[in-house]
């Protein structure tokens, strides 16, 4: 994920955020079905919440540090910024 001179490349990481997006997604969508098999295999810490919000606050420190290295050394539009702060406020308010 670096370039031959050591620095961290923009497309290096929008590919570690959609990855980290894409585990996100397939967790949320195989969770509600695997986690009964999880109680009943004693892998329940799985589906804990310290661990959503753990996986989410990872998935954010990738997310932010790509958009903020976009955002100076590319575009310099502020729409991606913005698109990624309302999706964080919908999945927050989901919590609640």
């Amino acid at each position: 994920m670096r370039n031959g001179i050591g620095k961290t490349t923009p497309a290096s990481l929008d590919q570690l955020g959609m990855f980290s997006s894409l585990l996100c997604s397939v967790h949320c969508l195989l969770m509600p079905l695997v986690f009964p098999l999880l109680l009943s295999s004693g892998l329940a810490w799985l589906g804990n919440w310290r661990l959503e919000w753990a996986i989410l606050g990872v998935t954010v420190l990738i997310a932010g540090y790509a958009l903020l290295v976009g955002y100076i050394r590319g575009h310099g539009r502020p729409w991606p910024l913005l698109l990624a702060a309302a999706g964080l406020l919908v999945f927050a308010l989901s919590f609640s």
